[in-house]
């Protein structure tokens, strides 16, 4: 790791520069290399400057790499900003590709009539 990272996901930030990100789970592809190297991601949270990713548990990601959301047809290059774990915050270094979403994202119940919840544990009646 370069001397700018830190374990502190604020730390590369101006208070000026925070923007609000969305909170997603999303699969995304990000590579290095020149795209011979690739591997499956999990975005975590998307801004208009930045994002953090989630890595398999025994995948190495350099501190420059380009991450690919297919659903969206997001490209984007990035620069990682902070490591914690398995866990990468990165700024975008390029502008953001946008070559249009390849599906609707739609979310369907599947508790048959009962309501569903975001909740980690379920509700008991």
């Amino acid at each position: 790791m370069q001397e700018h990272l830190t374990n502190n996901p604020n730390a590369a930030l101006h208070p000026k520069e925070r923007v609000p990100r969305r909170r997603m789970l999303k699969k995304a592809i990000a590579s290095y290399s020149g795209g011979s190297i690739w591997m499956d991601v999990i975005v975590r949270d998307f801004s208009e400057n930045g994002t953090r990713i989630k890595l398999k548990e025994n995948d190495f990601l350099p501190d420059h790499f380009n991450l690919f959301i297919e659903i969206d047809g997001v490209r984007v290059d990035c620069e990682a900003v902070w490591r914690r774990g398995r866990e990468i915050g990165a700024k975008f270094v390029s502008e953001i590709e946008y070559s249009g979403a390849i599906r609707d994202q739609v979310l369907v119940p599947t508790l048959n009539g009962r309501k569903v919840s975001l909740r980690k544990k379920p509700i008991t009646p």
